[in-house]
Formats: structure tokens, sequence, C-alpha cells
């Protein structure tokens, strides 16, 4: 009977060892040197946007715009619908220039933007400071957002070892850059966008509804019957 203790007390400390042996690794990868380390997809590989600027600039005329600028206007909106950018700024000298010049040729410069589909509360005036410019120009300008795309794939470690538990180089990267390249508008991953207002008498409208025990759905999802139908209410009589 005693040759078997020391069998027993190795089969009761085993589990300890290994309890011990695990917290250790945990650990050494969570440790202060693993804090910094990705986790998520999302963590690995953020998606980024890149400002990109789009402007021309206009010298001021006192007829207005010539016909090379006419169509470099046009081709700026073009690029803005596109793009789907934020606020065009037709930027105007205080200096440097004929006041009534830079006012005919940035009022038809808005004109123009207007005229090409850019929503005239999209379009700002503003002056500037063109103090020792010399001849300055009328600038019109936006800025739009391009998502940044991560290319993947271009180092691969050794996947059968991780002894400190750290996630691969590429985890996450081909799921983030798919994701990079598909959302139609990168200002999106910059900033979230204005909630619109809300509609007190549609909320109205379905919270009534929904005591009542009827559908919520509009008329066009309704279809003929707008009554919910009553959870367990099991088959009808033969």
């Amino acid at each position: 009977m005693s040759s078997n203790r020391p069998l027993r007390l190795i089969l009761r400390l085993a589990p300890l060892a290994l309890a011990g042996l695990l917290a250790a690794c945990a650990a050494d990868s969570r440790g202060p040197k693993g804090l910094d380390q990705a986790i998520t997809p999302t963590e690995q590989y953020p998606l980024k946007v890149a400002e990109v600027p789009g402007q021309i600039r206009l010298a001021a005329h006192p007829q207005g715009l010539s016909e090379a600028q006419r169509a470099a206007v046009e081709a700026l909106a073009d690029h803005w619908l596109q793009e789907g950018g934020g606020p065009v700024t037709i930027r105007v000298p205080n200096a440097g220039v004929d006041p009534r010049a830079a006012d005919v040729t940035s009022g038809q410069a808005a004109d123009v933007l207007r005229a090409e589909g850019v929503p005239g509360e999209q379009i700002r005036r503003v002056a500037y400071d063109a103090t020792g410019e010399g001849v300055a120009p009328i600038v019109v300008a936006y800025t739009t957002f391009r998502a940044e795309i991560p290319r993947c794939g271009l180092k691969w470690e050794n996947l059968s070892t991780n002894s400190q538990n750290k996630p691969m180089e590429n985890f996450g990267c081909a799921v983030n850059a798919n994701m990079a390249a598909q959302i139609a508008d990168p200002a999106d991953i910059a900033f979230p966008r204005a909630a619109d207002s809300t509609d007190a008498g549609r909320r109205t409208t379905v919270i009534d509804k929904y005591r009542q025990g009827q559908s919520t759905a509009g008329a066009t999802e309704a279809g003929a019957s707008g009554t919910l139908s009553t959870l367990g209410g099991g088959g009808g009589s033969n």
C-alpha cells in the first residue's frame, strides 16, 4: 500500500502544476509586453481614411469666368458628385485683386456649381487674407475622403508555432481590406453621419397600433390584412 503513495501524490499534484503552467503562459502573453498587442481584427488593421483635397485656382476677370475656367469648375463639380465630397468653399481674396472682378468671378463659379448639381447649402463663399501674394487667385476647393486599403500577405510567420499566444501578423487584414474597398462613402469611416430628424406622428401611430395588437408596418408592407395573428392560437375546430 505504501508503494502507491508517491504515485497518488504525483497524480494529486499534477493538476496544480498544470494550472500554474497555464497561469504563467497567460501572464506572459497578457503581461506588460502583451497588452499593446492587438487582440481583434479591427485593432490589428483598423479602418483608416485619408483626406484628399480637390481644388482649382481661378484668376478674377471683370467679365466673369472664361470658357476654360467654366470647364474647370464643371469638372470639379463632376468629381464632387462622384466622390461625395463635403462643402465646396469658394475662397475670395481680400487683397491683390479687383474686388468687383473677384465678386463676379466667384459668383459665376457658384452658379456653375449649382447648375452641375452641387446643392446650394453645400457652397460657401469666404474671404481669405491675400496680403503680399501679388495677383491672388480665387480658390474653389473641397475635401473628400478615400479609404486606405491595407496590403495583406506580404509576410507570413510560422503559423504552427505561437508560444506567446499572439495574433498572427495577417489576422483580420483580408476582412478589413474588403470592408474598406466596399464602403460606398469613406467619410463614414472618419465620422458618423448626422441622424435624420424623427417623425413624431409616425412614431405615435406605430405605438398605438402596437398597443392594439395591429401590424405596425406601412400600408404597402402590411398588404390586405393589418391584424397580427395570435401566437399559440392553435388550429380551428373540425
